[in-house]
């Protein structure tokens, strides 16, 4: 399996391949369909932050800057809608979701009970390649890259590689669900300079257990790792989530 098989589930290409293949955004969206070129530029603005928390999606607007009619830009706001990254107000007005702390607790009770099973089922399925992929991982320098985004697209990198590789295909589903919700809160909320430095660590000790095949250890730390995650969320000041 190549490496970059490891980070597209259903036809989803993930914020993390951009990060690691570098390849020109323009030239991948124009290989796809309308719909669904529509559905990945918006989804990446709306995760990354360009299109703000709790901002109203003008669709007249969108597809004049995506260059695309209103019909796929509608249907991709349908899927968005779906996923709970936009929701419909009265008058059928879209507006981007709000950050919630209510919704980042509940992201990470589902996270902390389904990751760590994926984890310790893929300590034993996992291939050399995905075992080899993570431990490339985590030997980035996190500081190669000013931009938040570069910074900490190895976190889900790495728990893709790992959970991908748990040989659960329904398993797999669900935490794919959740990864791109949990990583909007990640990148629009988490302080870097004190979060990247410990993550790294927390990472390594994932990576050596992955490594290793120690599927009880793994299943240990990655919900160490969650629960933590989910406490540098929650203290995070009110007026962040005001964003």
């Amino acid at each position: 399996m190549a490496v970059g098989e490891f980070f597209v589930v259903e036809g989803k290409t993930s914020m993390v391949n951009r990060e690691l293949h570098e390849y020109d955004r323009g030239v991948a969206l124009r290989s796809l369909t309308k719909s669904e070129a529509a559905y990945q530029e918006i989804r990446a603005q709306i995760l990354d932050g360009r299109l703000a928390p709790d901002a109203i999606v003008d669709q007249d607007e969108l597809s004049a800057s995506l260059q695309l009619s209103t019909t796929p830009v509608r249907e991709a706001l349908r899927r968005l809608e779906a996923e709970q990254l936009v929701t419909m107000e009265a008058h059928r007005r879209l507006r981007v979701a709000p950050l919630d702390p209510s919704d980042v607790r509940h992201l990470y009770v589902v996270r902390i009970e389904l990751e760590p099973l994926a984890a310790e089922l893929a300590a034993e399925a996992a291939t050399s390649a995905a075992i080899a992929y993570a431990q490339a991982l985590v030997t980035r320098d996190p500081s190669e890259s000013s931009e938040s985004f570069e910074r900490l697209g190895g976190n889900p990198a790495l728990h893709r590689a790992i959970y991908l590789s748990c040989g659960n295909p329904i398993l797999i589903t669900v935490l794919e669900s959740l990864s791109d919700r949990a990583e909007r809160y990640r990148m629009l909320l988490v302080d870097e300079a004190l979060e990247v430095p410990t993550a790294q660590e927390d990472h390594r000790k994932i990576v050596e257990a992955f490594a290793e095949r120690d599927g009880k250890r793994l299943r240990g730390l990655m919900r160490e790792h969650l629960i933590d995650s989910l406490a540098h969320f929650m203290a995070s000041p009110p007026s962040v989530w005001r964003k």
